[in-house]
């Protein structure tokens, strides 16, 4: 995890050159914010320790992400990780979970798109994400 603040996350979100959007479908056990930091703020290699994986996609990488704030008025959460062969990239990570439609919006931003890549496929099918930045 890389613990920081929502001043400390609002100042490096701008400065990420590298953006990934996905929409997947929110499991069973992801219906509120907080199942979704208990969830994410114990990934380890891919799945969490109880077993399963975050929103039905197991990957061998695997990083846990440090719960940054959550946003009750509008169902979304922040969270940053650290990834890479070093484990030195930030990530920034944003899901609003939206119930009405059985739905998580994924937002991830970083400097390293194979690392942003990894951590958008441990969170979600990226293959199925739009890449916005060039």
């Amino acid at each position: 995890p890389h613990p920081m603040n929502t001043q400390e996350f609002g100042g490096k979100w701008g400065s990420m050159t590298v953006e990934l959007k996905n929409t997947v479908v929110c499991p069973q056990h992801i219906r509120t914010l907080a199942a979704l930091q208990a969830t994410m703020t114990k990934v380890v290699g891919g799945s969490t320790q109880g077993g399963g994986d975050i929103f039905g996609v197991s990957s061998s990488g695997g990083n846990s992400y440090h719960h940054v704030e959550s946003i009750p008025q509008t169902n979304e959460a922040i969270f940053g990780a650290v990834g890479g062969t070093r484990n030195s990239e930030l990530i920034l990570v944003h899901v609003k979970i939206v119930p009405a439609r059985n739905r998580c919006d994924i937002m991830i931003k970083g400097c390293d798109r194979a690392v942003a890549m990894q951590v958008m496929e441990e969170l979600g099918n990226a293959q199925n994400g739009r890449l916005v930045c060039p």
